[in-house]
């Protein structure tokens, strides 16, 4: 194994990342000293480490002033060969997106990404060219997100005059036993998280997401995945509100429809569970994301859009929390519990002297913090509304 400097000086091995890379073979490390090296990085060769030296904080910039409208996804830093480990480097000012991973078991810990057209992070299938968004492959596995930090993503929605779609900040498209822990992300134009696609056994547990213009935790057509633990809200800014004036969902479970998702079952057996979610329009939104009938293998003579709310904070400046019933079967995300997830201001809890965590089914009682009694709308158990 060998150990690689680079320094932009001049006093290392290498003076650029690339060309540090195209020397690395397996299993070296490339250590990376201070400086603002402005390269796109494209890691291909199996198990090394891209790092920040001890003590330093390298920036890896693409040069993009933040207000001129670009075209295409490609990553700043890219990592196409498995078992690679990138840490403590710093991403920012990216034309399209932050970094990218499209192989398995990749480990990126400690990092920075910041000001990006497109979202900060792609895991995924590779993308059929850099200017489409649609993954072609199959599932990437064994990825590890933790104790990173992301912030101003998919900034296209604030430069384009009318944006024509939303790309999420963070995407984990197509991903099965991976995990996302201990991260902080704010301020995104899409999704902040966007779990879907096909994407199974992903856990996303103990981060922080607040602030963005669209759903601050989607789940889309995956299956056995968890949120657990996670803390979701927005700051007080009117420029997060929607058309409508309103801030966004904290979560939503809504399979989309259409090419990119055809192949992908519908949701089922996803977890949500010990969150706290604060000053968001709706805590959980459950919808087919069609006006159709046929969500799942069971249709309705009602062509709606079958809906389940549990309103909770501010909604249309009204201090409220309410509920309303799912009104059918139509519902694609079958099976996805909702359990112990706390919303502001007004806390529920069981008065049934159980543990949140032993909720269990559609009747049960719960009181808020005034005193008023209201029983929930949900199952809390892996059952479909009804």
């Amino acid at each position: 194994m060998t150990i690689f400097i680079v320094d932009e000086s001049g006093q290392g091995d290498y003076k650029t990342i690339g060309a540090a890379l195209q020397a690395a073979k397996l299993g070296d490390t490339i250590r990376v000293l201070n400086g603002v090296y402005r390269e796109r990085v494209n890691i291909g060769v199996p198990k090394i480490v891209l790092e920040a030296a001890d003590g330093h904080t390298p920036e890896i910039d693409g040069g993009w002033n933040g207000k001129t409208v670009e075209s295409g996804f490609a990553a700043q830093v890219q990592v196409q060969a498995p078992g690679v480990l990138v840490r403590g480097l710093t991403i920012r000012n990216c034309p399209g997106r932050g970094l990218g991973v499209t192989a398995d078991n990749v480990t990126v810990r400690g990092c920075r990404i910041d000001n990006t057209y497109q979202g900060a992070l792609y895991v995924g299938p590779g993308t059929k060219d850099d200017k489409s968004e649609e993954s072609d492959g199959p599932a990437v596995r064994g990825i590890l997100v933790e104790g990173c930090i992301m912030s101003r993503m998919s900034q296209s929605w604030v430069t384009e005059t009318r944006p024509k779609g939303v790309n999420g900040g963070i995407n984990f498209h197509t991903v099965e036993d991976g995990e996302f822990r201990n991260n902080f992300a704010s301020d995104g134009w899409g999704e902040i998280f966007n779990l879907g696609r096909g994407s199974k056994r992903v856990r996303v547990v103990g981060n922080i997401f607040h602030s963005g213009n669209h759903v601050l935790g989607y789940l889309n057509r995956c299956q056995e995945c968890e949120f657990i633990g996670n803390i979701l809200f927005h700051v007080p800014d009117a420029a997060y509100r929607n058309r409508d004036g309103e801030w966004s969902a904290g979560f939503v479970i809504g399979d989309e429809r259409g090419r990119a998702v055809k192949d992908s079952p519908f949701s089922w057996g996803n977890v949500i569970r010990e969150n706290v979610v604060v000053n968001t329009g709706v805590l959980l939104h459950v919808r087919n994301n069609t006006k159709e009938t046929g969500g799942m293998t069971r249709s309705s003579s009602t062509p709606s859009l079958r809906t389940t709310h549990w309103l909770a904070g501010r909604r249309r400046g009204q201090g409220s929390s309410s509920s309303r019933t799912c009104a059918g079967a139509n519902m694609p995300a079958a099976c996805s519990a909702i359990t112990s997830s706390t919303a502001r201001p007004r806390r529920m809890e069981p008065t049934s002297g159980r543990s949140p965590m032993g909720w269990g089914s559609s009747s049960s009682v719960m009181r808020g913090r005034l005193g008023r009694r209201r029983r929930c709308s949900l199952r809390m158990t892996c059952t479909v509304c009804s």
